[in-house]
């Protein structure tokens, strides 16, 4: 028998890696409102929150939150995202 290997543990450092975080109603320091309908997050609604990996040059992470799974109204949804656009192509 040969020495026993030793095994390393990776810790993820979420100041320097992407990550996304489930959850249910308003959280302090959440953005106001969801990027994909533009409505707000209300009490008891299921949301999902992405970060992005720390910028090197000091300007910090760009953070989004979804409504989870779907928008509840997919309706109000369509008309923002179509908002959305205009703005961008004008």
């Amino acid at each position: 028998m040969g020495k026993p290997k030793r095994k390393s543990c990776h810790v993820v450092d979420l100041t320097k890696a992407p990550y996304t975080m489930y959850g249910v109603g308003v959280v302090k320091d959440n953005p106001r409102k969801c990027l994909a309908c533009g409505k707000p997050i209300k009490r008891g609604e299921t949301w999902r929150r992405d970060a992005s990996a720390e910028d090197p040059d000091g300007y910090g992470r760009i953070v989004t939150i979804h409504h989870s799974p779907r928008c509840p109204d997919q309706n109000e949804r369509n008309v923002f995202q179509k908002m959305l656009a205009k703005g961008a192509s004008g």
